[in-house]
């Protein structure tokens, strides 16, 4: 780093005092005109003057891009705060993060009420003492090998919660607990009058009062599907949000990358100005800093 004080092309000295006085008011028009345009103001006291010289203000010091980077990856707008505490950039990247926190959150509670609403749903609507009859008397009817104990596998509700209520909704062979299905199609026993196609599957019932089903329909069951599927989509939101919160990190550590060397690539030449005292005289004078 090298330092050179320069005042219209001519080095200043205090060797040279007829240059000073031949453009003194070019000079402090100059520096006024600087100071009235410059973010900071140059704090000044009388403290501050010598007999010869004082010393330049400290100029803003280099920052380093990998430090800047590694801020805002743990925390967006760290790294822009590191650069420079004026930059948008420093405010926007961490409201962003917060507001996508918050909304993530928003979406979780908004899941767990909806997860809360459809298994209450299912629990007043669902028997699954009604299916346990039904389908034994399906087994004992069918006659393709598939239809066995291991195809009704139904997981419990209390260890195997999840595939209990996402299987009573999702497929048709759970169908026999719905409240509804089960009064149009069973009697007490658990008959029901089946439907299969020329290839053995089941393809429907008769209802009791001689109606055919076909596909197996239940009105409780198409209500809770909707209830299960509005809550996986408020699911899937949340998802999204903290996919969000990922890409804005990855921007916040792009942006800091290049505000740290926007910021460098200005102090190679640093335009800035002081003051001096020559015989009782304050002398403004411009200095031009330029890096190496």
């Amino acid at each position: 780093m090298k330092n050179s004080q320069l005042s219209n092309n001519k080095f200043v000295t205090t060797d040279s005092p007829l240059i000073y006085q031949l453009f003194i008011s070019k000079l402090r028009f100059f520096a006024l005109v600087l100071m009235i345009l410059s973010i900071h103001i140059l704090p000044m006291s009388a403290q501050e003057f010598t007999d010869t010289a004082s010393e330049s203000p400290e100029l803003p010091s280099e920052k380093s891009a990998a430090k800047a980077m590694i801020y805002s990856a743990i925390f967006p707008g760290a790294g822009q705060y590191y650069v420079s505490k004026k930059s948008v950039w420093t405010y926007v990247f961490p409201a962003v993060e917060i507001g996508l926190f918050v909304a993530a959150n928003h979406f979780d509670k908004k899941g767990d009420r909806l997860t809360r609403k459809f298994e209450k749903f299912a629990d007043a609507h669902y028997d699954r003492d009604h299916y346990e009859i039904v389908k034994n008397n399906f087994i004992a009817s069918a006659t393709h090998p598939m239809y066995d104990e291991n195809y009704f596998r139904l997981g419990d509700k209390v260890t195997d919660k999840q595939h209990y209520y996402e299987d009573i909704g999702k497929y048709h062979k759970y169908i026999f607990g719905w409240d509804d299905w089960f009064m149009n199609n069973a009697d007490s026993e658990g008959n029901v009058n089946w439907l299969w196609d020329d290839d053995r599957f089941w393809i429907g019932s008769v209802h009791k009062n001689g109606d055919r089903e076909v596909p197996p329909y239940s009105a409780l069951r198409a209500e809770y599907f909707k209830m299960r599927d509005e809550a996986n989509e408020t699911y899937y939101l949340r998802q999204n949000m903290y996919y969000l919160i990922v890409l804005n990190h990855g921007l916040s550590v792009f942006q800091a990358n290049r505000a740290a060397k926007s910021h460098n690539k200005k102090l190679l030449i640093q335009p800035n100005y002081t003051i001096y005292r020559i015989n009782d005289s304050l002398i403004p004078v411009v200095c031009l800093t330029a890096k190496f």
